[in-house]
């Protein structure tokens, strides 16, 4: 074997994962229980713990991850196994399949190619309006669909513009602020509804789980929408401010439209996907007031809908290829690893240790604003969301109700900040848009070291005031 194909087989990373998790999982198994926490909760934190270190070294597919933490908890004997694998059974999972069957029709039709095209004729020879133009457009499919997968669609219209007026990777500052501009305004689409984010959907669980209680995709939209209408101006102006895009012509314009496909008339399946996709989000709003159209149902029955013979929107073959099914595993692992530590008492012990701390004694204001910042310089250097809300969510529930504030509060604040990151191209979204070689991590910093301050400073404060002007997640 080639030193260049023993590389691709050996991951350092990935032996330093096995090796901590090892030592993790035979310090649990030595460790004695106690009254403030009984041996099955020793194991059920020990498993916890191997998890996120097998998450953020990458060892195993993060799907793979969430089985086999279960596997060791049924091993272990740590609770009943109808416990072990309960997050599969719950609606969550169902849900998030429904939402990805969005994004794969989106992906399928030319609808975000048409969005963004036509933002580019509104902007015109502008060339910080054809900034906010793209911006506008990743925004705008990223409430459907992943984050990663806006940025991929709306890149597919603007590498051609860039490639055509002669603006190449490394030299081009309109090709830098286009393809961090995406990548920010992905990350803000994202918090708007509940489907624009697996994480979204992987948090609503734990919600649930942990609390009983919900928050109504309305009632998100309320909270993200109006966020993202005052980031996405911010990340705009220090992008164009700093990284400065060069002036363009009239027949720079002209050229780069030339260059792309005129798609015409819309087609009518083009007409199918459209009606499913604006459908489906204003079936979940009236969810709010009528119970029967839970977001898991009209998920559900929307994606057997696009399977029926007349619609052909989707076929088999598109959803083992489109839903990562990775995903899926891992958010039925991580929901399963909920009702573990739940179950053995683990996830009380955090949050007694964690309400001990002090954090009592600040206003909840004040101690959700220093989480928040935390919780983001965490999440700067260490990219993996799904560890990160293993760790914050079940402590900041309990804290939460002990203050005397909806749990939903700091679980919107926490998924908010693991969308996505303004400082490193470490995690996906921004990743991405790096690959294209337009901007380097000296870029990212200085465009968005203050959209990131701002981003903390503004999400807290209105998450805090608007969820509990509205009493969102309340039982």
């Amino acid at each position: 074997m080639s030193a260049e194909a023993l590389k691709k087989t050996f991951s350092v990373k990935g032996v330093v994962g096995i090796v901590l998790s090892v030592i993790v999982m035979a310090a649990a198994c030595v460790i004695p229980g106690s009254e403030q926490l009984s041996r099955e909760g020793v194991m059920g934190l020990g498993i916890m713990v191997t998890a996120v270190v097998l998450w953020i070294c990458e060892t195993f597919p993060a799907g793979v991850t969430g089985i086999l933490v279960l596997v060791l908890a049924g091993v272990f004997n740590v609770v009943p196994l109808k416990t072990v694998f309960s997050g599969f059974g719950g609606t969550t999972v169902f849900f998030v399949i429904g939402v990805f069957s969005l994004t794969i029709l989106m992906m399928k039709t030319n609808l975000g190619q048409r969005l963004t095209r036509n933002l580019i004729k509104w902007a015109g020879p502008n060339s910080k309006k054809l900034v906010l133009a793209f911006m506008i457009g990743s925004a705008v499919i990223s409430t459907v669909m992943t984050d990663t997968g806006a940025v991929v669609i709306t890149m597919g219209l603007a590498l051609p513009f860039l490639e055509a007026i002669n603006h190449k990777p490394g030299s081009s500052n309109l090709g830098k602020c286009i393809m961090l501009g995406v990548a920010f305004a992905a990350i803000m689409g994202g918090f708007c509804t509940p489907a624009g984010h697996s994480m979204n959907v992987l948090a609503l669980g734990m919600l649930g789980e942990a609390t009983g209680q919900s928050i109504g995709f309305l009632q998100w939209m309320v909270v993200g929408i109006p966020f993202a209408i005052v980031m996405i101006p911010i990340c705009w102006f220090f992008l164009t401010k700093i990284l400065k895009p060069e002036a363009l012509e009239e027949s720079d314009v002209e050229l780069a439209l030339s260059e792309t496909q005129d798609l015409g008339k819309f087609s009518t399946m083009e007409k199918k996907a459209l009606v499913m996709l604006i459908g489906v989000p204003v079936l979940w709003i009236l969810g709010n007031w009528i119970p029967v159209l839970d977001t898991t149902t009209v998920a559900v029955i929307g994606l057997a809908i696009m399977f029926l013979p007349g619609m052909n929107l989707l076929t088999w073959e598109d959803m083992q290829k489109g839903v990562p099914w990775n995903i899926i595993l891992m958010l039925g692992g991580i929901l399963s690893l909920g009702s573990i530590l739940g179950a053995t008492g683990g996830a009380a012990f955090i949050a007694n240790l964690f309400l001990s701390s002090g954090v009592l004694e600040m206003s909840p204001l004040a101690a959700l604003l220093l989480i928040g910042a935390f919780a983001y310089l965490l999440h700067t250097f260490l990219p993996v969301a799904p560890a990160i809300l293993t760790i914050f969510l079940p402590p900041l529930f309990a804290f939460a109700q002990a203050a005397g504030i909806s749990p939903a509060i700091p679980m919107l604040i926490v998924v908010a900040i693991v969308s996505g990151n303004f400082i490193l191209p470490l995690n996906p979204t921004i990743t991405v848009a790096y690959a294209k070689g337009y901007f380097t991590f000296g870029d990212v910093a200085k465009a968005g070291i203050i959209p990131a301050v701002l981003f903390v400073a503004i999400l807290v404060p209105w998450v805090y005031f608007i969820a509990g002007t509205l009493g969102l997640g309340m039982a």
